[in-house]
């Protein structure tokens, strides 16, 4: 026997609308089935998981502006205490000024304001100077005023922007939640998203295994009954057969014997050779068996199998080959997508291929991306 070959924008209303959404999207039940998942249940949770994308994006923006404007009303808030401050150290240095003048008053002393008041020579003279010692006082008087009058207004300004602040904070700290959740929500939907893959390449592979199972029985089957059917083809030639002449010391006639069965064609070499690599990861510019394969690594290996040498490039491949048209498909063709060709699969009939998709998935039989079709070649 054969050995056989294996196969197959802005915080205020933005926030509350986006809270809204957000709420009422993370609410949503994303349980597995305990079946493997479909390739539309996958799609389906993936859209789920680029709208929580999405929804991380514009928070992050809200997060954003709303920590910008809490640093605003802080720098607001310190602009004031430092106007409170201003206004206390002028207010102490004009009460110092007129206890000092009021002091001064009362002290004997040549250049005492009594002096002056009482040196006076004439009624109009002391008049003047009196008035003017008052004119000081008051000045003295009106400068305590208003430093204290400041200094209330800019209490008052800082307890608002305080408040102001302390509003900015909290809704920061709201944003800051929300914006957890998400990324929470995000981690879970990307563990479901690999889990119904996995569950889905299990699938995938055991069901590839029965079915080359049953082909190997098949197969199994076949050889036995040809062999039986050579087995009695042989026995009536040799009945048929003249008798042996006395020096033939040999036996049998000629043509029988056991035929083997015919081995596989190139193109399912390679089809066998792309299937016993489901579910190896995609690594870009990898075509090692068992660890990794890009799109053009796994046409190329799998055709080299064939005997078949390929560029391990896509574009390239379909350059060199020769062109076959959609309606004379074959196993083992090669489907090319996208322009410019960056993405090729094997064909392997009824609309199937094997192929390694992207970056994050792995070998897999699918549908052909009839929608990004670019034309096929035949190694």
């Amino acid at each position: 026997m054969r050995d056989t070959t294996t196969k197959r924008a802005r915080a205020g209303r933005l926030v509350a609308s986006l809270v809204i959404a957000l709420c009422t999207f993370v609410a949503l039940p994303s349980t597995p089935s305990t079946a493997a998942p479909t390739r539309a249940e996958i799609r389906q949770a993936e859209r789920q998981l680029s709208a929580l994308q999405n929804q991380q994006s514009a928070l992050d923006e809200q997060y954003n502006l709303a920590t910008y404007e809490l640093h605003q009303a802080q720098a607001k808030v310190v602009r004031a205490q430092q106007a409170v401050a201003q206004a206390d150290a002028l207010h102490q240095s004009a009460v110092t000024q007129l206890s000092q003048r009021v002091r001064a008053a009362y002290e004997a002393g040549p250049g005492s304001e009594l002096d002056l008041l009482f040196g006076a020579r004439s009624l109009s003279v002391l008049s003047d100077r009196a008035q003017y010692l008052t004119q000081l006082v008051t000045s003295d008087q009106t400068i305590a005023m208003k430093a204290t009058v400041s200094g209330q207004k800019a209490r008052w300004a800082t307890a608002r922007l305080k408040q102001a602040a302390a509003t900015r904070a909290a809704a920061v700290r709201t944003l800051a939640s929300k914006k957890a959740a998400v990324v929470h929500s995000i981690a879970a939907q990307r563990s479901l998203i690999d889990h119904m893959k996995a569950s889905l390449r299990r699938a995938i592979l055991a069901r590839e295994a029965a079915r080359r199972r049953q082909a190997e029985l098949a197969r199994q089957a076949a050889a036995r009954r040809a062999e039986a059917a050579a087995a009695a083809a042989a026995a009536a030639r040799q009945r048929a057969a003249p008798a042996p002449s006395h020096h033939h010391t040999g036996g049998g006639g000629s043509g029988g014997g056991i035929i083997p069965p015919a081995s596989g064609s190139q193109a399912q070499i390679a089809i066998s050779s792309a299937e016993s690599q489901l579910g190896v990861p995609y690594i870009y510019g990898a075509a090692e068996p068992g660890v990794g394969f890009d799109c053009s690594g796994l046409t190329m290996w799998a055709w080299g199998r064939a005997g078949v040498s390929l560029p391990h490039v896509a574009a390239l491949q379909y350059a060199e080959l020769p062109h076959v048209s959609r309606s004379q498909l074959q196993p083992g063709d090669l489907v090319f997508f996208y322009s410019p060709i960056h993405h090729v699969g094997i064909y392997i009939g009824h609309g199937m291929m094997v192929d390694a998709p992207h970056t994050g998935a792995y070998v897999e039989e699918t549908g052909v991306y009839w929608s990004v079709y670019s034309g096929a070649a035949r190694p």
